[in-house]
C-alpha cells in the first residue's frame, strides 16, 4: 500500500482562510504539497502547517493554461479552492437554486451598508472641506490598482502598484478616521465642535449646541430643603 508521502496533492489558492485549512489537514496526513498561488513570496504562513519542506509554494494564475499545467506537473491529486464570492448561477441545478436566496438577500443589504458609510464618509469629508466627490477617488483608487496588480501578475512592477495601493488605502485611512476637521466654519457649514456665539448668524450655527445642553451637577445634588413638599399638604 502506497504511503501518502509518495502522494503529491497540488492545491490552487491554498492561501486563503479556507485553503489554509485544507492544507494543514493534508499535511497531519504526510501529503506532500504544492500550494499554487499568485505570489508565493506571500505564502510563508503555511510553511509551519506542516514539516520541514513537505509543503512547496508555486507561483500560478488559473486564467493562462499554461501556468495551470506547470503547477499540476507530475501531481497525483489537485484541489481549486479559488472561487468568486458572491456569484449568482441561474441554472437549473437544485444546489444553485437553494443558494439562490442568501446571494440575493445579500445583494440589498450591501447597498444599504454601502449607502450608510457613503452618508458618513462624505459628511467627514465636508468637516475636512473637501469634497464628496473626493470619496470615489478614496474607493476607487484603491480598487483600480489592486486590479491592475492581479493583471500585471507577478514581478517588480506589480509589487511596486500592490505598494502603491497600501498607500493609497493607508491615506484614506488616515484622511477619513485619524484628522481632524478643518478649525471654525467651513464652505460646508459651521465647525461642530465650536463653541456657539450669540452674534454668529443662525445659518452658521450648529443645530444643537452641546456646550449649552448639557448640565454637570455634583454627585448627589437635588431640589433645596424649601422646595420638598411637606407630608399631609398638597
Amino acid at each position: 500500500m502506497a504511503s501518502n508521502q509518495d502522494t503529491l496533492v497540488t492545491v490552487f489558492g491554498g492561501s486563503g482562510f479556507l485553503g489554509r485549512a485544507v492544507v494543514r489537514a493534508l499535511a497531519k496526513r504526510d501529503y506532500r504539497l504544492r500550494v499554487a498561488v499568485r505570489r508565493p513570496e506571500l505564502a510563508g504562513h503555511l510553511q509551519p502547517l506542516g514539516k520541514v519542506g513537505q509543503i512547496h509554494a508555486v507561483q500560478a494564475n488559473l486564467r493562462y493554461p499554461a501556468s495551470v499545467e506547470a503547477a499540476m506537473r507530475d501531481s497525483h491529486v489537485a484541489i481549486n479552492l479559488v472561487g468568486i464570492s458572491a456569484s449568482i448561477q441561474f441554472t437549473d441545478d437544485i444546489p444553485a437554486n437553494a443558494s439562490l436566496f442568501p446571494q440575493i438577500v445579500t445583494i440589498p443589504m450591501t447597498f444599504f451598508f454601502g449607502w450608510c458609510y457613503a452618508a458618513v464618509a462624505i459628511k467627514r469629508l465636508h468637516d475636512r472641506a473637501r469634497s464628496g466627490w473626493w470619496l470615489a477617488m478614496l474607493l476607487v483608487a484603491p480598487f483600480l490598482l489592486n486590479k491592475f496588480s492581479d493583471w500585471l501578475d507577478y514581478g517588480p512592477l506589480a509589487a511596486l502598484v500592490s505598494v502603491l495601493d497600501i498607500g493609497v488605502s493607508v491615506w484614506c485611512f488616515v484622511e477619513l478616521f485619524c484628522l481632524r476637521g478643518t478649525r471654525g466654519p467651513n464652505r460646508f457649514g459651521s465647525d461642530p465642535l465650536a463653541p456657539v456665539a450669540a452674534a454668529a448668524p443662525a445659518e452658521m450655527r450648529p443645530l444643537w449646541d452641546q456646550q449649552s445642553e448639557l448640565e454637570f451637577v455634583r454627585r448627589g445634588a437635588g431640589p433645596s430643603p424649601g422646595e420638598h413638599v411637606k407630608r399631609g399638604h398638597d
